[in-house]
């Protein structure tokens, strides 16, 4: 059986400096499996096999990647199952038309499609884009081999479990819930063999911030919180499951070996809980002498992190730890069901930044039902959190995605029309503060863009009056091009772009083709 995955473009805000494709970890795993059952697997990575090319949606949002054209030309014509990701919802906007192109060309192929945005609106998906076949829901290593034993053997579906489709009635059909996989050290490691990944290492692109060769590792799954505004638990559930320490090294020391990576980002949700894990896991990769760095950008709980923690968290060479506590407000914490204790994460901070490993703050301004005084007490926090020695805060404006309770409850109160391409627009623009549109009715636009500023202002600021050497190591990271945070990475970002423009008649070239559905702009490098 020939199976294809592919992995589509990305869809963007042309403004936004923070764009940067990472390795698909969730698929490189799918084709993992579909190899460990023998299939023949066939991997397009429509993001990075040409990264410079961008199709213009409309004046504001573009692609970067492989057309539609071009990924379909891409596909073995005797493809038995052609398999989509959409791990994003603002994918959709050019993917359902790639899927229904795809399928007028293959009609003797099955199409399957998942990922968190497919997961979260099954029913949704299959309506608006009938060129899919199934979708798979959740967890999918196990869900997609079974699907295809199933068209190998010309078997039924409708006991397959953890998948949705419609049926020759036109009804909507869901089956049962796949139990999550128990044993994550069966899961064969990741089929990096079958991506560009030479191009990842050469364009430095990673989800943490680091300019070596860099691959991400899931260590865990799920996540036992169930945050409204976080889609882990319609995903994922709640079950929260642990690889052996073992198990994890083997795989990091194997990329190493193979791909002499020499930076891990690890993607877990909520990466530390136990603190006897990670203990073992920093002696086991100092035994075994791996020249590593590793990072945590995803965000991670505090209550586990001691000083004994980080000391063997920095021996081992972890260089980034991001902490995610959303919001200073006690209040909102509770109705976010956050769970998070705000002494603990300061006292976390202090630690960290004491044991030499950067830290990062995740904050979320504009949540629906945030008031003044809440704001005024993350802004308090933010200070505190400055004052505790975290190198970098990110506030990030609210923005509902599907498979959420937040989204759930804002779809019902008809603040969010899904079908309307209206909501794509305004989901890009949370990466846009000056258009970004807000969900709250008890504070106007303008004053939480003003203190979405005062946030930023306040932090760095303050971060740089309290210690002003850190001010002369950012520019001297940002000018030589070596960002150790997020905040660098983008001041980085925004000077390259700066010289591009002084410098425009050695800037990139462009060839503007027109398309039914958009531009395509061919950059060439430089």
């Amino acid at each position: 059986m020939k199976v294809v995955l592919i992995r589509p473009q990305i869809v963007y805000k042309k403004m936004n400096k923070a764009h940067k494709p990472a390795p698909p970890l969730g698929l490189a795993l799918l084709a993992a499996a579909l190899k460990k059952d023998n299939k023949e697997v066939t991997v397009i990575d429509g993001v990075v096999e040409k990264l410079y090319q961008t199709a213009h949606i409309n004046d504001s949002i573009v692609m970067s990647g492989l057309s539609n054209k071009e990924i379909i030309e891409r596909i073995p014509h005797d493809a038995d199952v052609i398999g989509f990701s959409c791990m994003f919802t603002v994918d959709w906007l050019n993917l359902k038309y790639l899927i229904n192109e795809t399928a007028e060309q293959f009609k003797n192929a099955r199409i399957i499609a998942g990922g968190e945005h497919i997961t979260a609106l099954p029913e949704f998906c299959l309506r608006e884009c009938p060129g899919i076949h199934l979708c798979v829901l959740g967890e999918g290593e196990d869900t997609i081999v079974e699907i295809c034993h199933a068209i190998e053997n010309n078997a039924a579906i409708d006991n397959i479990n953890g998948i949705a489709y419609i049926d020759e009635q036109g009804e909507f059909i869901k089956t049962n819930k796949r139990e999550r996989i128990r044993d994550l050290d069966s899961i064969p490691m990741p089929a990096w063999e079958l991506f560009p990944v030479d191009t990842y290492f050469k364009e430095k692109l990673s989800f943490g911030v680091s300019n070596q060769r860099t691959l991400p590792i899931l260590a865990t799954r799920g996540c036992p919180y169930t945050c409204t505004f976080c889609s882990s638990p319609a995903m994922w559930g709640t079950r929260y499951s642990m690889r052996s320490v073992n198990n994890v090294v083997d795989e990091i020391e194997f990329l190493v070996n193979k791909y002499q990576v020499r930076n891990i980002d690890l993607y877990d949700l909520t990466a530390i809980i136990n603190a006897k894990w990670i203990i073992q896991f920093c002696k086991e990769i100092l035994a075994r002498n791996l020249d590593i760095t590793w990072q945590l950008p995803s965000g991670t709980r505090s209550e586990a992190i001691t000083p004994e923690v980080l000391h063997h968290m920095k021996l081992s060479g972890c260089s980034v730890v991001s902490y995610a506590p959303e919001s200073g407000s006690e209040r909102m914490l509770e109705m976010m069901r956050k769970k998070v204790r705000l002494k603990s994460m300061l006292s976390a901070i202090s630690n960290t930044r004491k044991a030499g490993i950067y830290v990062k703050v995740n904050i979320i301004l504009g949540f629906p039902d945030e008031r003044h005084e809440d704001i005024w007490k993350t802004i308090v926090f933010i200070l505190k959190c400055s004052w505790y020695g975290a190198h970098d805060m990110g506030p990030n404006p609210f923005y509902p995605i599907p498979g959420t309770v937040l989204f759930d409850e804002l779809s019902l109160r008809n603040e969010i029309d899904i079908r309307s391409d209206k909501y794509y627009d305004d989901l890009l623009n949370a990466d846009n503060v000056f258009h970004v549109i807000f969900y709250n009715n008890h504070i106007s636009p303008i004053i939480l863009r003003a203190y979405y500023f005062s946030y930023l202002v306040l932090f760095y600021s303050s971060n740089y009056a309290l210690r002003p050497l850190r001010f002369f190591k950012t520019i001297r990271n940002v000018v030589t091009q070596n960002a150790k945070t997020r905040g660098e990475y983008l001041l980085q970002r925004m000077l390259k772009d700066i010289i591009m423009n002084l410098f425009a008649f050695r800037g990139p070239k462009a060839k503007i083709t027109d398309s039914p559905i958009y531009r395509i702009e061919e950059i060439e490098k430089l």
